[in-house]
């Protein structure tokens, strides 16, 4: 499930602090919905408070990069 378009996207960093604090790194669901949705929005990549949510959530520059790896992988470009 990726979020719509109309998504806030502070209300998207909250939801994604949420989910990578409160959750352990092999509970992929919720986890999964905030990489996807960063991947389905990359000029948000340009914010810097998307940024620094980025670098300030443990593993989530890692999910990110390899959910990328495995589209690239998968012949889907973004």
């Amino acid at each position: 499930m990726v979020a719509t378009q109309s998504l806030d996207i502070d209300d998207f960093l909250q939801a994604a602090q949420e989910v990578y604090t409160s959750t352990i790194k092999e509970d992929r669901g919720l986890r999964d919905v905030v990489v996807e949705t960063l991947f389905k929005h990359p000029a948000w990549l340009d914010e810097n408070k998307v940024q620094d949510v980025i670098e300030e959530l443990r593993g989530l520059a890692f999910d990110l990069l390899m959910y990328t790896h495995r589209q690239n992988r998968s012949g889907l470009r973004f």
